[in-house]
């Protein structure tokens, strides 16, 4: 296999073949038989795959499919990291968060507790999993929780306050209000009437 990253991503990413041969710019035949091996690229076609990606063409077109091994510490802290992740996709799932439920159950595609399971299971077992799949389920999570920070903000308010003068000067208001006048006294306006 001549770019076994290329096809990893594309497996992993779900992608459709007619999206990477539309960022490449060739005909869905011609992207089915790069992802053979059977056609080369042209730099800009690698390019813009790589970009559709968002990794390097290095990693992308290596010709040995890049894994995350059990036995590295970096790599152990990278599935670490996903633990967490998930912890905090699962507790809000336990919220009823509507991103949360959809990660975990969505029955359209493989759902992203399905997706962890796997990963962790092979990683754990097998003492490697492939970056791909790696990185395709991190970038799942990472939106995941965005949208549910999203929904656990609240949208600044703006409410009519009273004038102090008209409510009696009390608290922060009155503070702000007698340094004002503080301030202001014996200072001469000149007014036009």
């Amino acid at each position: 296999m001549k770019y076994p990253n290329l096809l990893m991503e594309y497996i992993a990413s779900q992608y459709h073949i007619h999206t990477l041969a539309d960022h490449a710019n060739v005909t869905e035949a011609c992207m089915g038989a790069i992802l053979k091996g059977e056609e080369d690229l042209k730099a800009s076609e690698a390019i813009a795959l790589a970009r559709l990606f968002g990794v390097s063409i290095d990693y992308l077109f290596s010709p040995t499919v890049s894994i995350m091994r059990k036995r590295k510490s970096a790599h152990r802290a990278k599935m670490a990291q996903l633990d967490s992740m998930f912890l905090k996709i699962a507790e809000a799932h336990s919220k009823k968060n509507k991103h949360a439920v959809k990660f975990m159950t969505d029955r359209f595609c493989c759902s992203g507790r399905t997706k962890y399971i796997k990963t962790i299971h092979d990683f754990k077992n097998d003492g490697f999993v492939i970056y791909a799949d790696y990185r395709n389920l991190k970038k799942g999570m990472r939106l995941c929780l965005g949208l549910i920070r999203e929904d656990q903000r609240k949208p600044r308010d703006i409410t009519k306050k009273k004038a102090p003068a008209d409510v009696g000067a009390s608290g922060a208001g009155a503070q702000v209000l007698n340094q004002l006048q503080d301030t202001t006294k014996g200072i001469n306006v000149n007014r036009r009437e």
